[in-house]
């Protein structure tokens, strides 16, 4: 199906529909409704909103054109700051996930000038985004949100250095897209924590071919699958009508530390792929790293948040690339020590995290 600006539209999935303000890519088109807002909405899920007589819609048009100027698109325009990854990969673990990565455009002096914000959908799916910042523990302010096709990136912002701050802490939310899936992929909800000192480090700035040039990377999630479980989970116990059901909903679940807790305030975490993934084989191999990371991540957030005072994170031996990341992502942390774990008890494949805040 074509769709033009101007274009008036139905939803498919739900009641109502509005007007086509923006062509995004060849697969997404942002849709003003009734009450103001513009959402961002697949084509396919779309369809002409044909109402009313032969002469209504020619007087219809016709006063559109009196009112709007007139737009001449292609059909499908791009947003002009999408642009592809040159590659899919690099030595510095920048496998399949979504990142966000800061790119100075001075790469021979890289702790001056103006920084390119840049969200990287190094994955094969279209993604929908949302980028919230986190002013202060109680206000936050929505940064950006759009569509980015596979193997790609946009440009979210441009700042100097004056700015950098207001990137430190701050949530993103993915949704994954595909017209072929063996199963539905799991929204991402992620938060992310930039210490803005290291901006001001040389050796934080890798190189990243996919980005041609020098610049810091912040990993956020990878796209994992398990959708269709947990939704055919969740509709059994609404369909109870016992008690016990409601309960059942209303329960939070326990805090994602307590499945690797060894004893009070301890815990243990195996990042092998094979103790994270029922059925490692079903996923992609380019994008373990991620899976890893992600559990990494919430471990350590789930731990902190806990008030757990060690975690010991068995990495294993492998290129290093794992524990290389897990250390890059420890240096951003205050309050925390790490070192290698018991060469006795894990060889060279763990690292210990200590907690000298924590509540216990």
């Amino acid at each position: 199906m074509k769709f033009n600006v101007g274009d008036r539209v139905k939803f498919l999935d739900t009641h109502g529909g509005g007007i086509i303000v923006k062509i995004l890519n060849s697969k997404m088109v942002r849709v003003a409704i009734e009450d103001g807002f513009e959402i961002p909405t697949l084509v396919s899920n779309l369809i002409p909103d044909d109402y009313g007589s032969p002469r209504q819609d020619e007087d219809r048009q016709a006063n559109m054109q009196r009112q709007q100027p007139v737009v001449i698109i292609q059909e499908h325009q791009e947003d002009e700051r999408v642009s592809a990854i040159r590659t899919a990969g690099t030595k510095q673990g920048f496998n399949t996930g979504i990142y966000l990565a800061f790119l100075p455009h001075e790469q021979r002096w890289l702790l001056t000038g103006m920084v390119d914000v840049l969200l990287v959908n190094n994955s094969s799916y279209d993604i929908l985004f949302s980028v919230v910042l986190e002013k202060t523990s109680k206000a936050f302010s929505g940064k950006d949100y759009g569509s980015v096709p596979p193997m790609s990136k946009v440009l979210i912002t441009t700042i100097n250095r004056e700015e950098i701050e207001t990137w430190g802490k701050g949530y993103l939310q993915v949704l994954f897209h595909a017209e072929s899936l063996d199963q539905p992929v799991m929204p991402l909800h992620a938060s992310f924590h930039i210490k803005g000192s290291k901006f001001f480090q040389e050796n934080a700035y890798v190189d990243v071919p996919a980005l041609e040039g020098k610049s810091i990377i912040y990993f956020i999630g990878a796209p994992q699958g398990g959708g269709i479980s947990q939704v055919e989970k969740k509709d059994q116990v609404e369909e109870e009508p016992s008690i016990q059901s409601h309960k059942a909903i209303l329960k939070q679940e326990p805090p994602l530390i307590e499945k690797y807790k060894s004893s009070p305030g301890v815990a243990v975490v195996d990042l092998h792929i094979e103790k994270i993934l029922d059925a490692p084989s079903s996923q992609d191999p380019a994008s373990y790293l991620g899976i890893q990371l992600d559990r990494f991540s919430r471990c350590l957030e789930s731990a902190i948040k806990e008030g757990y005072r060690k975690v010991t994170f068995i990495h294993g031996i492998g290129e290093g690339v794992l524990k290389t990341s897990i250390i890059a992502v420890l240096r951003d942390y205050e309050g925390l020590d790490y070192q290698e774990a018991s060469l006795l008890k894990y060889g060279n494949g763990a690292i210990e995290v200590l907690m000298r805040h924590s509540k216990m």
